[in-house]
């Protein structure tokens, strides 16, 4: 007996998976022992790459892979075999076949999986908790900035800011977490922040921001981002959704995060760009006086690429750092020039 699975797409470490497959044949059928694993790939690596280059790429993903699958001794539990398993034609054709093949692993699967297509009043409320949790355990600190107490301080030089990193549990992404208090208007600032019309006009990697008019409480938007070259351009179908908790003191959240399967039934995939599947957003801030605010964000992206350790952590000691800084800048600009609209 044979054992097939195909799957029209998938995305791992920046390559896309097109239409592929594989079969696994008890050796018992042909005098042997153990499994049969026969894998057929067909992959877009999304840059331009000598064909030797993706062969040897392949050949040590497909070695790792059989090694790590030959070395699994359970199955995964809880949340994380939750979040494998997270709807749509391919996933039912796993949970078919545990059901026939394992089912006291199947047993242990929840029966349904968390409806991710809103926002719920939940998810606003747990994002109060951020600002009351001081707890770093686990997180690695890579960047840090004391603020100027200088009453003449530029915004940005008087922004105290931390920025901590560490690998999302179940996943290969990394989770970042930003932290400080800034002299800014709170109000103006969350405004800044949500206001997806007008990112394109000072993130200048940024190629669009679209409203997609939707039914519901969160906005969605299509955004699209560039990358340098060789690597394709992202994008991403995102959901955000604000909410003001009355104090005292006012506190301000809100939560970002990828459509349901990365919102193709939104937005169709455009060539040219990879859709990224994986981010999500989760901030709070209050006012603590003195012109102040100070908040909370956490961040998971995952746009599939595949680089170097080295390169991926000067990324992300320098680029998202230097990133959050400009968007200071740019939210000073944005609250003047509101006011002076006004």
């Amino acid at each position: 007996q044979q054992v097939c699975s195909q799957f029209s797409s998938a995305a791992v470490g920046g390559m896309d998976f097109l239409p592929s497959g594989l079969v696994l044949t008890p050796c018992e059928t042909v005098g042997g022992s153990g499994t049969l694993l026969q894998l057929d790939l067909n992959v877009s690596p999304h840059m331009f790459m000598p064909r030797f280059l993706v062969g040897a790429i392949l050949r040590n993903a497909v070695v790792r892979f059989i090694t790590a699958l030959d070395n699994q001794t359970h199955c995964m539990e809880g949340e994380h075999l939750t979040r494998s398993l997270q709807g749509g034609p391919f996933y039912d054709a796993v949970r078919q076949r545990m059901q026939e093949m394992l089912p006291d692993e199947f047993a242990r699967i929840p029966t349904s999986v968390p409806d991710r297509t809103e926002i719920t009043d939940d998810d606003l409320e747990e994002c109060l908790q951020l600002l009351n949790s001081g707890d770093t355990a686990g997180w690695e600190q890579i960047f840090r900035k004391v603020a100027d107490p200088s009453p003449t301080a530029s915004v940005k030089d008087g922004a105290d800011i931390t920025v901590w990193r560490k690998l999302r549990e179940g996943s290969t992404a990394t989770e970042y977490k930003v932290a400080g208090s800034l002299k800014l208007d709170l109000l103006g600032y969350e405004d800044f922040a949500t206001d997806g019309d007008y990112l394109p006009e000072w993130e200048e990697n940024t190629a669009f921001s679209e409203r997609i008019p939707r039914e519901g409480d969160a906005k969605v938007y299509h955004q699209a981002t560039r990358f340098p070259t060789p690597f394709a351009g992202r994008d991403y179908v995102i959901m955000r959704r604000r909410k003001i908790f009355p104090g005292p003191p006012e506190t301000h959240v809100f939560v970002s995060r990828s459509c349901a399967d990365g919102g193709r039934d939104l937005k169709p995939e455009q060539g040219g760009m990879v859709r990224v599947d994986m981010y999500e957003s989760r901030h709070a801030a209050r006012p603590i006086g003195g012109g102040r605010m100070e908040f909370v964000t956490l961040l998971v992206d995952d746009p599939k690429m595949s680089v170097p350790g080295w390169l991926m952590n000067s990324i992300a000691t320098t680029v998202v750092p230097k990133a959050f800084l400009s968007s200071v800048d740019h939210a000073e600009r944005y609250i003047a020039s509101r006011s002076s609209r006004s």
